[in-house]
């Protein structure tokens, strides 16, 4: 491959291009279990500012959608590339690059442009990607949550690969946010002149737009729930090693329990099944986005695995004005899941009781 660009692309037309600062506090945030480490970098990426921007990409591309991972990059006719959908994660980073050197893409590449002038053309719209798109925190936030840059009343139609709506919370999710807009599915390669790109910050501006666009009735909150999480996406465990002491802990403070799944529920069925909660108790998910839709005041107990410890649910709860209670846990069983101490539990649902 001979040039992947980022967001440095010599064609790339900046529309709006901004750093948005961190509007929030960790006021409503408490740390327990140690690891100062850690939790120091919880801190600094909540505090970093984020960068959002809307840009046309001028001249006629090819838009490949990489079969691997339905993720699109667009072509000139040249060969050259640029990726629109970057991560910013240096290792996510490295694991593309380093496909996007080998035969296999070559061979997607070659053939592409060896097709240029039969493929589709389609107009100028919005092309929406996202570098883990089957995760549902970042197929809410990183991809649909793009809409939000783009006034509805000014932009109808934009463009989703089908590998990006394989899940059926993508697809119920995708309907009931896209309002009045037209969905453009990219069954194959396709060409696009002037096509617009945009990476958007995780803010205040697109919470509300997220909230707005879903349009769920605000339910008063009253039940406590805890999150059940079986199995991951990617493999991973990081439950909760539910031994009699745990499972006597949730009776003992009436915890109704639930499974939000692993992309087989609705949107509308995950939403519905956290309804009314004042209290959650859960290990890291990304099904965890969903509390962007839950109504004040909303207490969130998270267990973070120390092997698997990140900010997002965090920052959304500063966010939504939300108290935060982060357990750090260092102790693994041999399936890699998480004991917790279930005498801490104890003393943060009397704090959780007297705020």
């Amino acid at each position: 491959m001979d040039a992947i660009y980022y967001e440095d692309s010599e064609n790339f037309v900046g529309e709006r291009n901004r750093v948005v600062p961190q509007a929030h506090s960790l006021a409503n945030a408490k740390f327990f279990g140690g690891h100062d480490d850690i939790r120091q970098r919880l801190v600094d990426d909540f505090e970093r500012p984020r960068l959002e921007n809307i840009r046309r990409l001028k001249g006629e591309y090819a838009a490949l959608v990489e079969p691997q991972t339905a993720l699109t990059y667009l072509f000139e006719r040249d060969g050259r590339c640029t990726k629109i959908n970057y991560s910013r994660n240096e290792g996510w980073a490295k694991t593309r690059d380093e496909y996007c050197n080998g035969e296999e893409f070559a061979r997607f590449r070659d053939g592409l442009l060896q097709n240029w002038d039969s493929m589709q053309l389609i107009p100028s719209m919005p092309l929406l990607s996202c570098q883990m798109h089957h995760n549902l925190f970042h197929f809410m936030f990183d991809l649909l949550g793009k809409l939000a840059n783009y006034p509805e009343e000014e932009t109808q139609d934009y463009a989703i690969s089908l590998g990006m709506i394989q899940f059926l919370f993508q697809r119920t999710m995708t309907i009931r946010m896209a309002g009045s807009r037209r969905l453009y599915p990219l069954r194959n390669s396709v060409r696009v002149i002037d096509p617009m790109v945009t990476s958007n910050a995780f803010h205040d501006r697109g919470f509300e737009w997220l909230r707005n666009a879903a349009k769920f009735p605000q339910v008063a909150s009253t039940r406590k729930i805890y999150i059940r999480r079986t199995k991951s996406t990617w493999g991973r465990t990081g439950c909760i090693v539910e031994d009699e002491a745990f499972l006597r802990f949730l009776r003992d403070h009436n915890f109704d329990i639930i499974d939000l799944g692993l992309g087989e529920l609705t949107f509308d069925q995950q939403i519905g099944m956290l309804s009314g909660a004042r209290v959650i108790l859960t290990p890291h998910s990304s099904s965890l986005a969903n509390f962007i839709y839950l109504t004040n005041p909303v207490s969130i107990v998270e267990i973070l695995g120390t092997r698997w410890a990140w900010p997002p649910t965090l920052e959304l709860s500063m966010a939504l004005g939300f108290k935060w209670y982060g357990i750090f846990e260092d102790r693994y069983d041999e399936r890699g899941d998480i004991h917790v101490d279930v005498d801490r539990l104890h003393e943060i649902m009397k704090m959780v009781a007297a705020e």
